[in-house]
């Protein structure tokens, strides 16, 4: 059904089989006019190409401010049947109704949230299973989630609409934390760390209309979201326009990289893959182990490997984990040569892309000593305290971000090329050790080089919004009149505070 859209003159929108079409007319005549013919091209074009139209399920509906407008009753046809009207239709879950408020929407998912409720409130109650921490996750994986439906769009609905949800997740916060009904919603939110519903509802939002922006020219939703239709509604904003303001509040980059559908790894080709290693010799040794036994540790496993391999130490950092980024790299070649490569990535970039281009910067720049005959040929061994960074090589696909599947093809290219091997070894960052702190430097000084302007990828941005909304979010705390008591013991969520383990009968909170 593809070549199906440029048939039709009207608005349409098409997903999996369900197909919708509308259109907006000054005059009823006109609007019948324009759906029946449409109606008739649909039926032609299916029984072309032998597919039936269930006509039981066909309806229509007319959406309007004026009570009088929308009961009008319009005769519109497929194959000479009159279809049925039905005042508030659901598409795609989201039960519509006549002035397009989301009134009916907002309540079925505040009736679902309310009866998931009632099992935190038989949890908190009880001596068993209701500590902080089950209690939270509870409220997020099984209440939270049905709020979440259509997350996008609810940006759009009624305020009063909105704060109805907000009341269910008031209620939970108190459940969770223990709080009277009296303590601030502000100070529930902080010492659960929940953050409020209306700052997911706007990353949503943005977070779709940028993924929109990013699809190809000619995508229906891309084109959506390029409409420069006059909105004649006085009070009520489309998600177009409450997007663009929200938008400009956070500065969101204009020069975005495309979503590509494709994948540059070539199908069907077994990609020789680099030998991954997440732990030190001693796997006992984490981040929270004595750091003398960890930089002795790491040193062990530094030294394990051969003394003619060639040793890379990577490093990418950015302000705020997106912005001007730069990565680093420190390489050591066998007979004691040096190199070192520093570069900006741009102005919006995050860490995990910079680690990735920081280790194919490095290898590439590796490859072409080798190349150059700084030496013969020998195994790479690729330190890194990216632990995400292995972790995306491990679990790689053919749809994974283009930096990484880029360097995946490099490091096919060059184990099949040069006969070697290449190891990636997660060591620990920031405890001494002097390869790793060379490359941390060099990162440093990458990111306040003259950055280029570059393209966003889609991950990057989402990243941004993350740290927007959660700098937003604490803005607000520390700005707030209330909860001011506990401001001065909590200013941000702490994840590791004891009482997250308490039952909630040990857990009660007094009023601020």
């Amino acid at each position: 059904m593809n070549d199906l859209p440029d048939l039709i003159s009207v608005n349409k929108a098409l997903y999996e089989d369900d197909l919708l079409i509308w259109t907006t007319e000054k005059y009823p005549v006109l609007t019948r006019s324009k759906l029946n013919r449409a109606l008739t091209t649909i039926s032609t074009y299916s029984k072309l190409w032998k597919m039936e139209i269930n006509k039981e399920k066909s309806v229509y509906s007319i959406f309007s401010h004026s009570n009088k407008t929308a009961k009008r009753n319009y005769i519109l046809k497929i194959d000479s049947q009159p279809i049925n009207k039905e005042e508030n239709p659901t598409y795609l879950g989201v039960k519509l109704d006549q002035r397009l408020s989301l009134k009916h929407f907002m309540a079925d998912l505040k009736e679902k949230a309310s009866q998931r409720l009632n099992i935190i409130k038989h949890l908190a109650g009880t001596s068993w299973g209701a500590e902080k921490k089950t209690l939270r996750q509870l409220y997020t994986g099984y209440v939270r989630s049905v709020m979440d439906n259509c997350l996008s769009i609810q940006v759009a609905a009624n305020k009063t609409y909105q704060s109805s949800l907000d009341t269910i997740q008031n209620q939970a916060l108190r459940l969770i934390s223990g709080g009277m009904r009296t303590t601030p919603t502000a100070a529930c939110e902080i010492d659960s760390n929940i953050e409020p519903l209306k700052l997911r509802r706007n990353r949503a939002a943005l977070e779709a209309i940028e993924r929109y922006r990013r699809l190809e020219d000619d995508h229906p939703n891309k084109l959506l979201t390029q409409s420069n239709r006059k909105n004649n509604q006085k009070k009520q904003r489309t998600l177009i326009q409450l997007t663009d303001e929200l938008a400009l509040k956070h500065h969101l980059p204009n020069n975005r990289e495309k979503i590509t559908r494709f994948s540059n790894i070539t199908p069907g080709l077994n990609y020789k893959q680099p030998t991954i290693k997440t732990h030190l010799l001693n796997n006992t040794l984490t981040k929270e182990s004595n750091p003398l036994e960890l930089k002795a540790g790491t040193l062990e496993t530094i030294e394990s490997y051969q003394k003619t391999a060639i040793h890379i130490y990577t490093d990418g950092s950015a302000f705020k984990a997106t912005i001007n980024a730069g990565l680093g790299a420190f390489l050591v070649f066998p007979k004691n040569k040096h190199f070192e490569i520093s570069a900006p990535c741009g102005d919006y970039c995050s860490n995990f892309q910079a680690e990735i281009e920081a280790i194919t910067i490095a290898l590439q720049t590796v490859e072409n000593k080798l190349y150059e005959g700084v030496q013969p040929p020998s195994d790479i061994v690729v330190f890194t305290d990216s632990q995400s960074t292995l972790q995306a090589l491990n679990s790689s696909t053919s749809n994974s971000p283009r930096e990484l599947t880029t360097l995946i093809v490099i490091i096919h290219q060059m184990i099949s090329k040069l006969n070697i091997n290449i190891t990636l070894q997660l060591i620990p960052g920031h405890i001494g050790i002097m390869g790793n702190e060379k490359a941390d430097k060099l990162s440093k000084a990458g990111s306040t080089m003259e950055q280029p302007d570059r393209p966003v990828n889609y991950l990057t941005l989402r990243s941004m919004l993350v740290n927007n909304h959660k700098e937003e979010w604490l803005n607000q705390w520390a700005s707030g009149n209330t909860g001011r008591a506990m401001y001065r013991e909590m200013t941000t969520p702490n994840k590791l505070d004891s009482i997250n383990f308490l039952p909630a009968k040990n857990n009660l909170q007094s009023p601020n």
